[in-house]
């Protein structure tokens, strides 16, 4: 699976180069947080003489990426309140924060679509596209849709649409 995933990564890059300079930021779950280090590693190590290709894979768990006037910050969501994010963002990337003027925060963990605003700050929780395994199954975490959404954001007036697309299950 590592093998796959790591062949479908650099191949998703390489067709996203040639559209647009890509920025990759590699965020570990509570699964697969040495997994994903590694991946992100072995990516770093791919692109590392590409100037069009960035990955963002430092080992910490909460990551912030500026685009323009926009904060976008992500973190698995598993192990931080979510009330307490807007405030972890301002301690944490104080210059971020007083340079732009769109500020979010996306999730995962939670395998379902929740958007909560603390006064002009969101906090996403996104879907999944993984199916329910036997601790979900056991646990009684099944029904959610399998999706994956993708946000687009305008570099001054923030977000612009959110598209998603619905795994067909059988």
């Amino acid at each position: 699976i590592y093998r796959e995933g790591r062949k479908m990564l650099i191949e998703a890059n390489e067709i996203l180069r040639q559209v647009a300079p890509v920025d990759e930021i590699v965020v570990c779950g509570n699964h697969d947080n040495v997994s994903m280090f590694h991946l992100g590693d072995a990516l770093e190590c791919w692109f590392h003489a590409y100037e069009d290709v960035k990955i963002f894979n430092a080992p910490i768990s909460r990551k912030y990426y500026q685009f323009g006037k926009n904060m976008l910050c992500f973190c698995h969501g598993h192990q931080e309140k979510h009330a307490n994010l807007p405030n972890l963002a301002a301690q944490e990337q104080p210059a971020m924060w007083a340079a732009t003027t769109t500020r979010e925060f996306h999730c995962g963990h939670y395998h379902h679509m929740v958007t909560k605003e603390y006064m002009g700050f969101n906090v996403r929780i996104l879907s999944s596209l993984s199916g329910p395994d036997r601790y979900h199954h056991d646990n009684g975490y099944v029904g959610a849709k399998r999706t994956a959404q993708a946000f687009l954001f305008n570099e001054i007036t923030g977000l612009e649409a959110i598209f998603e697309s619905t795994a067909v299950t059988s």
